[in-house]
């Protein structure tokens, strides 16, 4: 799930320096070479040029600007992207120090920084400090943005993971409603996103034994993925699988069946 996660909310963005110097600037250079290095995924030497961008950040604007926050923020994401989370927590937490000194405690300026700590706590299996951060985000999101601001959507995914993690079954069944809401207004009701949500949704009903429930989630996810995707994709094989679950847990033998025949199917093409 945790890989699943990443992926999809995709939360973690280079901040944008609010420095104005010519293209040749030293330290444009080194943030372009840092980022450049980053996409490679040479993060070793990603993170080398990055903490020297962040020392000539200092020098030029002061151990607490925005820009040196922002130094902060990208070179915590690199030591994300290399596994080493700690390390990201460590700067993430003097870069939320200084927005929170710059821009207030209530400012949704600072959810770059806190929706970056999400990330942080959740590969460290840290999911009570993960959902305190993520709830904190979206709160301010909500109060900046709008209840129905497509932001939102990324703190409910976030929030909808760390619940059911944490067997907090009903509320991530609000958050999943809630972000099905957004995203079906903002994506349409037959985007593919949307399926993989409703997959997901499924999988909460099915943890609460709620199997007629799980199996309409389901269904819907099936239709979606096959219009989106095709009828042989490899997504739909996951789907299948715990649709035959469901069946079984109904009592439906043969339908589980017929779920579990076209799962394998779907396996033996991709191969």
């Amino acid at each position: 799930m945790k890989l699943l996660f990443i992926k999809i909310i995709v939360i973690a963005a280079f901040s944008a320096s609010s420095c104005a110097f010519a293209q040749e600037d030293v330290l444009d250079e080194l943030n372009a070479k840092a980022v450049k290095l980053y996409k490679e995924g040479k993060y070793e030497d990603a993170i080398v040029t990055a903490k020297n961008a962040m020392e000539i950040t200092k020098e030029r604007y002061g151990p607490e600007s925005p820009d040196v926050s922002a130094s902060l923020n990208n070179l915590a994401i690199i030591y994300q992207a290399a596994g080493r989370f700690d390390k990201a927590e460590d700067l993430l937490k003097q870069a939320l120090s200084i927005d929170e000194k710059i821009f207030g405690k209530k400012d949704v300026t600072i959810t770059r920084v806190l929706d970056n700590m999400v990330v942080s706590y959740y590969m460290q299996d840290k999911y009570g400090e993960a959902e305190r951060f993520c709830e904190r985000s979206l709160k301010l999101k909500e109060k900046f943005l709008g209840k129905d601001a497509l932001p939102c959507s990324a703190s409910l995914y976030m929030l909808s993971n760390l619940y059911l993690l944490q067997k907090k079954y009903e509320k991530a069944a609000r958050a999943y409603e809630r972000l099905l809401g957004i995203l079906e207004k903002e994506l349409g009701p037959e985007h593919s996103n949307i399926g993989q949500i409703l997959y997901e949704y499924g999988g909460v009903r099915k943890a609460q034994e709620r199997y007629p429930e799980a199996l309409t989630f389901y269904g819907r996810a099936v239709k979606i993925i096959e219009k989106a995707n095709g009828m042989d994709h490899p997504s739909l094989a996951v789907v299948l699988d715990d649709m035959a679950e469901a069946h079984k847990r109904t009592g439906d033998e043969e339908s589980a069946k017929k779920a579990e025949e076209r799962a394998e199917q779907i396996r033996l093409k991709d191969q």
